[in-house]
């Protein structure tokens, strides 16, 4: 099992992308012919010392991987919540709401009702999110999330901010014995997590800045013992930041993004790259 420990959610997707992106060439699964090139099995997050989603706070904040964190959620929405079973699971606690205040709170189920949709590249097999618990353990409250599989960096950003958005619908109708944000413990299961190394630039300029993240790049991918980290430097620099290089418009609007929210002139240091280590007789093909 890959397991973080975080302060808080946000913290937690931080340390666990960073764990990916170092972890050893015999750690993990590789996939050469998908995105989500790099693979683990199973994955936990755990916030190790409560504080929650941390989310109120950094919602203006959160890596702007979408234009609007709002429409991602809205998107989800529509996705796993059926209303009718929703309300049916909401009715049934708050008829127990009593038993959620007493000493021993009950612990309760919300699963997600994977719906028809008519969205590209979404998987046949069923939606990624399978349940939210709410448990009390210890006399605090605890959240156990259970996820299919996720996409580590951009997709499971959007899936933190839709079930924060989940327990605050949640908590507006029901009461719950001394319930803390700030003391939520909180259990983030994968089955099965990816990372694409398309994103990592994108991930490090908006957690560390441009010019860490031109430190970590500015290596020879000859000399890096890493595999997956050698495969994301060669990418950087033989692609992402050419845009006439990137052909998928999802990735080419990461790397104008990259570029539009960076003051390094990456044009130059990447003439100073390829002179230095020679990476033409390295380069994949483009």
């Amino acid at each position: 099992m890959l397991m973080v420990e975080g302060d808080n959610l946000y913290d937690g997707w931080i340390k666990l992308n960073e764990a990916y992106m170092n972890a050893m060439p015999e750690e993990g699964m590789y996939m050469s012919s998908r995105d989500f090139t790099r693979v683990f099995s199973p994955i936990r997050i755990h916030t190790l010392g409560g504080f929650g989603f941390d989310l109120d706070t950094r919602d203006s904040t959160l890596p702007p991987f979408y234009s609007k964190y709002e429409n991602r959620v809205n998107l989800l929405d529509k996705r796993y919540i059926d209303e009718e079973l929703w309300e049916t699971a909401l009715a049934r606690l708050i008829l127990r709401e009593k038993k959620m205040t007493r000493t021993n709170p009950l612990s309760f189920v919300f699963p997600f009702h994977r719906r028809a949709t008519n969205e590209r590249k979404v998987p046949a097999g069923g939606g990624c999110l399978t349940q939210f618990t709410f448990v009390w353990y210890e006399e605090r409250w605890q959240l156990h999330v259970t996820l299919r599989a996720s996409e580590i960096t951009v997709a499971l950003a959007g899936d933190i901010a839709f079930v924060h958005h989940l327990v605050q619908r949640v908590k507006n109708r029901v009461r719950f014995r001394n319930w803390d944000d700030d003391k939520l413990e909180i259990f983030w299961d994968m089955s099965l997590g990816s990372q694409m190394k398309v994103v990592i630039p994108l991930f490090l300029l908006y957690t560390r800045g441009d010019l860490e993240v031109l430190d970590l790049m500015y290596k020879d991918p000859r000399k890096i013992e890493n595999k997956w980290f050698a495969d994301i430097v060669t990418h950087f620099w033989d692609i992402f930041i050419h845009p006439e290089r990137v052909t998928w418009h999802r990735r080419l609007r990461w790397t104008r993004q990259f570029l539009g929210a960076t003051q390094v002139d990456w044009q130059k240091a990447y003439e100073r790259w390829q002179t230095e280590c020679d990476s033409t007789k390295i380069s994949p093909k483009l």
